[in-house]
C-alpha cells in the first residue's frame, strides 16, 4: 500500500455527533466529536446524559468513557499493537490535583494510512456483546469540510482544492449505525486528477461532482454502493496527447 496519500484528512475541520439510546453505561448518551486539523482531541469531547456528564479518552487499553464517579468502562478494545495516529492519555502525579493530564487524541489522517498500511486487518475489537450491540441504538451526523491537498496513490489520485471556499463538504448520516451509514462528498472540487486505465496514462482537470457512499449491513458483511453525480468535467486526457 506504498504511495497513499491523504492530505485532505490532515486538514478535515468539523464535527460528529452520535446520540445512543438507552446506552449500557448511562441513560441516552448525547456524544459530540469536534475535529480540528483532521484530529479528535478527547478533551474537547462531551459526552451529555441524565445526571453530570461523563468523560471520554483513549488509553493504551482502548476507547473509554468515564463516568463522573471516576468508573470506567471502555468501548473498544485494542489488540494488535499501538493504534497508529493515537495520542495516549496523560495521567497526573498522585496528589497534584485531578486524575488525568489530559485523555489524549487521534490524526485521523495517521490512523487511515495505518490501516491501509494493514491492509484493513483489525486492531481491536468491541470491548462485549454489550458494548457492539449498542451500533443498533445508534444514532450519527456529522458535518465536515475536507482540507486541500492530494488524496489517492502514485498512479491514482486527486488533487482537492478550495476549502477556504467552504467547497469539499464532507456529510456522515445514519438514522442506525448498525444497519446503514451514508457518507456524502457533496460540492466536490478537484483542480486536477491522475490516474491509469489499463497501463494507459490519463489526466484531467477541473472536475466538480457529488459523491455519496453508502454501507449497510456493518454488523455482518458490510456492502458498499458507490453513487456520483458529475457536475463539470474539464480537460480529459487519456494516452499521450503527443504520440
Amino acid at each position: 500500500m506504498a504511495g497513499w496519500r491523504l492530505d485532505p484528512i490532515a486538514g478535515l475541520e468539523g464535527a460528529i455527533r452520535a446520540f445512543i439510546t438507552d446506552a449500557a453505561w448511562v441513560i441516552d448518551a448525547d456524544v459530540t466529536l469536534p475535529l480540528r486539523g483532521g484530529t479528535i482531541d478527547f478533551d474537547t469531547v462531551v459526552v451529555e446524559h441524565l445526571g453530570p456528564n461523563s468523560s471520554m479518552g483513549i488509553s493504551r487499553g482502548g476507547l473509554y468513557i468515564d463516568a463522573p464517579n471516576n468508573s470506567r468502562r471502555y468501548l473498544f478494545v485494542f489488540t494488535g499493537g499501538d493504534l497508529p495516529g493515537a495520542t495516549f492519555e496523560q495521567r497526573r502525579a498522585p496528589g497534584f490535583g485531578g486524575r488525568k493530564g489530559d485523555r489524549g487524541a487521534l490524526d485521523l489522517n495517521a490512523l487511515a494510512l495505518g490501516l491501509l498500511e494493514h491492509r484493513g486487518l483489525p486492531f481491536g475489537r468491541a470491548a462485549s456483546q454489550e458494548v457492539a450491540d449498542t451500533l443498533d441504538r445508534t444514532r450519527l451526523n456529522g458535518e465536515m469540510h475536507l482540507g486541500d491537498g492530494w488524496i489517492g496513490t502514485d498512479r491514482h489520485r486527486a488533487l482537492l482544492a478550495g476549502q477556504a471556499h467552504g467547497r469539499n463538504r464532507l456529510s456522515v448520516l445514519a438514522e442506525v449505525v448498525g444497519r446503514q451509514l451514508a457518507i456524502s462528498l457533496l460540492d466536490m472540487s478537484v483542480s486536477e486528477a491522475v490516474f491509469d486505465v489499463g497501463g494507459t496514462p490519463g489526466r484531467c482537470g477541473p472536475l466538480s461532482a457529488d459523491l455519496r457512499i453508502e454501507v449497510t449491513g456493518l454488523r455482518e458483511v458490510p456492502a458498499v454502493t458507490l453513487s456520483l453525480r458529475l457536475a463539470n468535467l474539464q480537460s480529459l486526457v487519456i494516452g499521450d496527447p503527443d504520440a
